[in-house]
């Protein structure tokens, strides 16, 4: 692998566009863009020399992600004037796959150790500004306060780093390291208040301690899954012990219970929880009136208006912007090209990260498992929520994926160098 002075460079705008992704939106773009320039000057300076052609699984990843870009530009044309949102969410993921494309030439190799500290660090600046936020600030998610893409989507992929981090990492300092990371990261996806986030947390961590448990039989991993465990539940404890965590919790949960069992759909409903069952039927009209392209941004407005004076629904759909769902807002944004994209952002990784796990590499295995939870907790959210649809969780998520996926392919190449020599041209 080749590195250098530029190479090195790359890795730290990389690590940095992590470390402040969830408080500084602009410092995850800028760092990106950075790297991705930095890694194309070392392409370009290097030549054809050593240059790796990615194989089919690179190909195939960096092409799915290249095609959520293109399925964005219909939607573009659409609303064109009206809104940019479109291409700019699409922007993202033509940067992650551009990135991505640069990263498995071989030209650059990605630093690991980098990348994981960048992400301890991310998840407990997060947290810490998340407690200033709620202590000092008063601010709560209920009160409208706490950034929903500051410390949700985000912090949920960052706590499950920081639990492999304790379960996988040698030595002392990194699991305890891991260990503080995962305590910041889990009271920040608290104070979030997002509910959804709150289900997949719980969901993921299930998941992935259950594949873990299945596949090692290590008494000292065992031990230290022992150890995440009896972490999680204290921190459970603390929220329902502390008495402003615990009016959080009480506060969005019972908000949550009485939408629901009071829900009419003839007058609507008092939060977004119990309006995502109008909202969900409204998506279902909306794809009807467009099923392969979608409404786009605009004409949805238009058609929800008309539904509207028609009778056919009983809520505006403006106030909420989405439909609280991942798949039925591209069903209704972007029609049936827009929801099999977002299908194959979760599918094609999974696959990925899936195949990694059954071969019980103790190589590759950590960042398989982190794969996998990234792909989870998101898929999760996706149903009562929509982080492919925010470009601040979009970008994250595309170049966490990417950047695992070519973490994995590079140890591949380490361990195995003929996989490496194959693809040289």
């Amino acid at each position: 692998m080749t590195t250098g002075f530029v190479a090195i460079l790359a890795n730290a705008c990389l690590a940095l566009a992590f470390l402040f992704a969830p408080l500084f939106r602009g410092g995850l773009y800028v760092f990106t863009v950075l790297a991705l320039g930095l890694a194309l000057g070392r392409l370009a300076r290097a030549g054809k020399t050593g240059w790796r052609w990615p194989d089919r699984e690179e190909r195939w990843l960096g092409g799915v992600f290249l095609w959520a870009f293109l399925t964005t530009l219909p939607q573009t044309v659409m609303d064109w004037g009206y809104s940019s949102r479109a291409l700019d969410h699409g922007s993202r993921f033509l940067l992650a796959g551009l990135l991505f494309v640069v990263l498995v030439s071989g030209k650059v190799r990605l630093k690991e150790q980098w990348l994981g500290l960048s992400l301890l660090g991310a998840g407990i600046l997060s947290g810490l500004y998340a407690l200033q936020q709620f202590f000092f600030q008063e601010m709560t998610r209920v009160a409208g306060g706490i950034s929903i893409q500051s410390f949700g989507d985000i912090n949920t992929i960052l706590f499950f780093l920081a639990l492999l981090v304790v379960i996988f990492a040698k030595g002392k300092t990194w699991p305890v390291l891991g260990g503080g990371a995962m305590s910041l990261a889990f009271i920040s996806v608290i104070l979030s208040g997002l509910r959804t986030n709150w289900l997949a947390l719980g969901l993921t961590t299930l998941v992935v301690l259950g594949l873990v448990f299945r596949q090692l039989k290590a008494p000292e991993t065992r031990r230290r899954i022992g150890t995440a465990l009896l972490l999680c539940l204290v921190l459970a404890g603390v929220i329902a012990v502390v008495p402003p965590f615990r009016k959080v919790v009480e506060a969005r949960t019972q908000a949550a219970v009485s939408d629901i069992t009071t829900f009419d759909p003839k007058t609507g409903a008092k939060t977004s929880v119990g309006a995502r069952f109008l909202l969900w039927e409204a998506a279902y009209l909306h794809w009807r009136e467009s099923p392969l392209l979608g409404l786009g941004f605009k004409r949805r407005v238009e058609v929800n208006n008309r539904l509207l004076e028609e009778g056919e629904i009983t809520i505006q759909q403006n106030p909420y912007g989405t439909m609280h769902n991942e798949f039925l807002n591209a069903l209704s944004l972007r029609g049936l090209v827009g929801a099999s994209t977002i299908l194959l952002l979760y599918l094609a990784p999974l696959v990925f990260f899936l195949r990694r796990w059954k071969r019980m590499d103790s190589q590759t295995l950590p960042a398989a498992l982190f794969g996998l939870a990234v792909v989870l907790a998101f898929f999760f959210c996706g149903f009562s929520g929509e982080p492919l649809y925010l470009h601040l969780s979009a970008t994250f998520y595309s170049l966490v994926i990417l950047a695992t996926v070519s973490v994995i392919k590079q140890q591949e190449r380490e361990t195995t160098p003929e996989l490496g020599k194959a693809a040289k041209v």
